[in-house]
């Protein structure tokens, strides 16, 4: 565990911002030739994290083992590898919107209690146990699987239904490991034991 220098931060920093241009690059590309909510909405959700990121708080301290980085890496430029064709919808359109736009606005509310405490690699940005987080441990995943799954029902290929399932494999790994280094603070040690669910109230 250890503390980064203001530079390396704000390198840090800087690419995911480089990833997501290059995304949203993408995103146009494919929203010139078929116009789509599930589109629009799949670059506002990435656009959101990465804009709250920019501006997070130093952590106190961050997990630098190879774990950490590599899962870390994947769950971030997941988005560098997903396929933006027209795919066929799984369900109306409105309704795959719908549940996107519903991920989102979890992704957003958890963020807002999160405030400057949010980040990528698993970090002590500051305990926060209001709002989403009296429930579950890390609703902002949970935000993001809605969302993720709201894409693939509006716009389904069998590539992103892989992708995503790696992609959750290795949130899973940054969950863990982010607990592990957060578990060391007192504060989250008693919150651990007032907050029993990870993602899903009542089962997980």
């Amino acid at each position: 565990m250890m503390r980064l220098s203001p530079k390396i931060e704000l390198l840090i920093r800087l690419l995911p911002a480089i990833g997501l241009a290059y995304f949203v690059h993408r995103v146009a590309l494919a929203f010139t030739a078929h116009p789509s909510l599930n589109l629009a909405l799949l670059a506002a959700a990435e656009t959101l994290t990465v804009a709250i990121y920019l501006f997070a708080r130093p952590s106190k301290s961050t997990s630098f083992d190879g774990l950490s980085l590599l899962s870390t890496f994947l769950a971030t430029y997941y988005f560098a590898f997903i396929y933006l064709d027209e795919g066929p919808h799984l369900v109306p359109v409105h309704v795959a919107a719908v549940v996107q736009a519903s991920g989102i606005l979890l992704q957003l509310y958890s963020k807002i209690h999160l405030g400057r405490s949010f980040g990528l690699l698993p970090a002590n940005h500051g305990i926060v146990t209001s709002g989403p987080y009296r429930w579950i441990r890390h609703p902002i995943y949970l935000g993001y699987f809605i969302g993720h799954m709201g894409f693939l029902l509006g716009n389904w290929s069998l590539r992103n239904a892989l992708l995503f399932a790696t992609l959750y494999f290795f949130q899973a790994i940054r969950i863990a490991r982010e607990e592990r280094l957060l578990s060391a603070d007192p504060e989250y040690a008693a919150y651990l034991l007032t907050t029993r669910y990870r993602v899903i109230p009542g089962i997980l």
